[in-house]
């Protein structure tokens, strides 16, 4: 089983290189395999080298890095729950309801995946993560699906298109191929090139935990384990914890006796 640390956002803003370091050694200290990177649509320009220099430390201590696309185009779920800059700026390759208005969401307007300028950019991005950055790897993490727009049969030939496209440029050994389908009600076995599926990953969301929440994190853990994952996936240092070092002493206490 592989563990994977999602390791999100440390590398914007204020970004202070020997923590970095110490962030990796301690997250490899858990007995992590890798780590995962979110980044957003704006990060190739606005963070590159920080997320180069996050990749080439982690790498250095055996750590293989995975690239989780945030939100782009609104089409791609997230974390950081910023608007996409590129349907902003392409309203005309976006959804458009009934009425021929556009479809606005909490983020802004939705990119159609039918669209060629839409998987045009998409596969710019890709190129981006696996040549400018390096990566080692992609997560899907959901798919805003607007099924009353476009059909369940699209979405999985979109995502089919884009792991080929992958595989194809970039090679087999870069990809991982997962789908987080708990939000979702696409069929993964129409999805071609998926390698983890359904229950394969299993993600231990530990964000806004209180103090009671914390007291059950060691069980938590021990039932994500008991599904057999072939990756398990864990945050550092999430948002909002009430018991940060805590709930983290007690994570890494529990992964380093697997």
């Amino acid at each position: 089983m592989e563990i994977n640390c999602f390791y999100f956002g440390k590398y914007a803003y204020t970004f202070v290189p020997w923590q970095i370091e110490e962030d990796i050694l301690r997250i490899k200290s858990t007995g992590a395999h890798s780590i995962t990177l979110n980044v957003i649509e704006q990060d190739y320009k606005a963070a590159k080298e920080n997320i180069v220099l996050v990749i080439s430390v982690a790498q250095k201590h055996g750590l293989k890095v995975y690239v989780l696309p945030d939100g782009w185009c609104n089409v791609l779920g997230g974390v950081s729950q910023f608007p996409s800059v590129f349907a902003v700026k392409n309203m005309d390759s976006c959804l458009k309801n009934s009425e021929s208005k556009h479809l606005i969401t909490n983020l802004g307007p939705v990119a159609s995946i039918l669209e060629k300028r839409t998987i045009e950019y998409l596969k710019k991005k890709l190129k981006e993560c696996f040549e400018g950055f390096a990566f080692d790897g992609i997560l899907w993490y959901q798919c805003k699906l607007h099924q009353s727009f476009i059909s369940k049969e699209k979405y999985e030939q979109f995502f089919s298109g884009l792991h080929f496209y992958i595989k194809d440029h970039f090679g087999s050994e870069k990809t991982i191929d997962w789908y987080h389908t708990d939000s979702t009600s696409l069929n993964t076995n129409n999805i071609k090139g998926l390698r983890y599926i359904t229950h394969d990953i299993q993600i231990l969301d530990h964000r806004n935990y209180t103090k009671e929440s914390t007291e059950s994190l060691t069980l938590e853990i021990e039932n994500l384990f008991r599904k057999k994952p072939k990756m398990f996936c864990y945050f550092d240092y999430p948002a909002n914890v009430e018991l940060p070092e805590k709930s983290m002493t007690v994570i890494r206490k529990t992964l380093q006796n697997k």
